[in-house]
């Protein structure tokens, strides 16, 4: 009969305490989450984050070397979810045509991860956290318009760089909205996004901005 080396033996043990370890950090991550939208993040203290875990300040440090450390992992997993969101909807579509789905992908991410933002504008990384955010957003918006100029879909005058950085910081103008309107709901941002972008507003308004801008 064969008998287990001390090294198999314990591999149970070990993937036991590894599994404990993460559902740990994910604890202390989520009550993070919740404790720091709701009070920000000069408010809240490292206490009331691992009351709200209900584990111990001692277990805490086990995980994360301060809340400085805790902010930025709590960051870079919210804008990492929020990719993987709109990409999951995203992906499966042809780029040129797949405009439209993925701003409305963005809204429903941005507001379902509203807490992500408001916890940015708290701790002070909210512009660089933007300006990563419209990095990515920016770089697709470019290759969409680009494949849409490559099909006849869009005209070959729009400069798909500018356009893109214009149309990635309209949307990311929504997490602002979010952060201190619970309304609109996703989809009817998305689609008064997509008014704007087809030119739909009366041609009135522009024409009466002319006439005062050459008064």
């Amino acid at each position: 009969m064969m008998q287990m080396t001390s090294t198999q033996a314990g591999a149970p043990t070990s993937n036991r305490h590894a599994r404990q370890r993460t559902r740990t950090r994910e604890r202390l991550l989520e009550a993070a989450r919740d404790v720091l939208a709701r009070e920000g993040a000069q408010a809240t203290t490292i206490a009331d984050i691992t009351r709200a875990a209900d584990v111990g300040v001692g277990t805490f440090y086990l995980h994360f070397r301060d809340k400085d450390d805790l902010l930025h992992h709590l960051l870079e997993e919210g804008l990492e979810r929020l990719r993987e969101d709109v990409s999951g909807v995203v992906a499966p579509m042809p780029l040129a045509r797949s405009l439209p789905t993925a701003i409305h992908a963005i809204c429903d991410a941005l507001f379902t991860h509203r807490a992500i933002i408001r916890i940015a504008y708290s701790s002070g990384s909210f512009v660089d956290l933007t300006r990563r955010g419209q990095e990515m957003l920016a770089t697709y918006l470019r290759c969409a318009i680009e494949a849409a100029q490559e099909e006849g879909l869009a005209s070959k005058s729009i400069d798909a760089p500018l356009v893109a950085d214009l149309v990635s910081g309209m949307i990311l103008q929504s997490a602002l909205w979010w952060g201190e309107h619970a309304e609109p709901a996703p989809d009817r941002m998305a689609r008064q996004i997509i008014t704007l972008l087809r030119g739909e507003l009366p041609a009135a308004l522009f024409e009466a901005s002319f006439q005062r801008d050459i008064s």
